[in-house]
C-alpha cells in the first residue's frame, strides 16, 4: 500500500484526489463566501487519502482471493453505499456501474 498505488506516477494520484479538489472547493469558496475554507482543505485531504488507502489498497487485496468478478462486485458495491446513494435512481445506478468498471480498470 503506498499512496502511488499502481499508478506508474505519483503525480496523477496527487493531482485527482487532492490538488484539483482542494482547488476547485477553494476557489467556490473564495467566489460564493470570500474565505479560504482550511478546514476544506484539511478534510478533502485526509477523505482522499484514507479511501484511496482503504478501498484499494486494503479492501482489493485482501479480497484477491476470491473471484474478480466477486472482488468488484463487493467493493463496488461497499463504496456505492460509502458514498450514501441509498435512493435507486437512474444516476445513482449509472454511479454503481461507473464504480463496478472503475474496479475492473483498477485491478
Amino acid at each position: 500500500m503506498t499512496l502511488k498505488g499502481n499508478y506508474k506516477l505519483l503525480v496523477f494520484p496527487l493531482l485527482v484526489y487532492w490538488v484539483v479538489p482542494i482547488l476547485l472547493f477553494s476557489l467556490w469558496a473564495l467566489y460564493t463566501k470570500g474565505s479560504f475554507p482550511i478546514i476544506y482543505v484539511f478534510m478533502i485531504f485526509v477523505y482522499g487519502l484514507l479511501e484511496e488507502i482503504g478501498w484499494r489498497g486494503f479492501l482489493q487485496q485482501q479480497l484477491q482471493g476470491l473471484p474478480k468478478i466477486w472482488n468488484i462486485l463487493i467493493v463496488g458495491t461497499l463504496w456505492f453505499v460509502w458514498h450514501l446513494n441509498f435512493d435507486l435512481t437512474t444516476m445513482n445506478l449509472a454511479f454503481l456501474g461507473l464504480l463496478f468498471f472503475w474496479n475492473m480498470g483498477n485491478r
